[in-house]
């Protein structure tokens, strides 16, 4: 049996956030693990996506995600350009100067 949940990612300052009730940063991350259903053991586990809000779309972020072999997913900055050629995130950018964006 397959399935996955999000997971979120706590940092250093999370207990800093709840206590002053500061609007930071969360990420979330998407962990799939498949089950034997005899055993209730878990055979594998793999961790697909990243999720994290706009303030994360930097070449860095991209980076440490791609190290871990996953994919990220967020949204564009509202200032949003071109990276270097062959990024995802260039195709963003061009849908959005196309399309629009749901800002």
């Amino acid at each position: 049996m397959v399935d996955s949940s999000g997971l979120k990612v706590y940092g250093n300052g999370e207990w800093h956030a709840r206590k002053h009730a500061a609007n930071k940063r969360r990420t979330w991350r998407k962990l799939h693990l498949a089950v034997d259903t005899d055993t209730h053991q878990i055979v594998a586990a793999e961790l697909s996506t990243v999720s994290a809000g706009g303030a994360y779309d930097t070449l860095g972020f991209y980076a440490e995600v791609a190290a871990k072999k996953a994919k990220a997913v967020t949204p564009l900055r509202y200032n949003a350009q071109l990276w270097e050629d062959g990024h995802a995130h260039n195709r963003a950018v061009i849908l959005t100067k196309h399309i629009g964006s749901y800002h």
